[in-house]
């Protein structure tokens, strides 16, 4: 007759439960002790993190308060068109081949603009929209952030072929 040798019985169930319990808790220990490292490692790194960005803000903010006080300087940020041109397709028209010509002008400081250059660009050209000419005629012009420009517009009688 054959003995088959198990090692769980009535005896021996108090010690290997017992055994399994310690090797659980072992392992728990070595995990925390070896995830904890890792975890105050991390959150040091975090908070070194933290302050860098702390750090960051504040030269962004000086940054961007030294970059308004530059663009402070009046430049031209926006060109306004207005013009007495009941048409609204072809105004639209006009208006962007009229912002075209003057595509140069966003960015310059107010200070260094010639109003009489702008006058020159514009005054008595000629602008072709859907093959008829138009005659641009400057009123008047406000010179500040928004440069504002309003024109008449005379229509040619004959047509015009650029």
């Amino acid at each position: 007759m054959a003995v088959i040798y198990f090692p769980f019985n009535k005896k021996n169930n108090k010690k290997y439960l017992s055994l399994i319990l310690l090797g659980i808790i072992g392992g728990g220990v070595l995990t925390i002790i070896l995830l904890g490292r890792a975890y105050d490692q991390l959150y040091l790194e975090k908070k070194v993190l933290e302050s860098q960005v702390i750090e960051l803000q504040n030269i962004v903010g000086l940054l961007e308060k030294k970059h308004l006080q530059q663009t402070n300087d009046l430049t031209i940020k926006e060109i306004l068109i207005e013009t007495d041109f009941t048409d609204t397709i072809k105004n639209l028209e006009l208006k962007k081949k009229i912002s075209e010509l003057l595509k140069s002008l966003p960015g310059e400081k107010i200070d260094n603009l010639n109003p009489e250059l702008i006058i020159n660009i514009l005054e008595g050209r000629i602008v072709n929209v859907e093959n008829k000419g138009y005659i641009l005629h400057v009123r008047y012009i406000v010179i500040a952030k928004k440069l504002q420009i309003f024109l008449n517009i005379e229509e040619l009688k004959e047509n015009f072929i650029e």
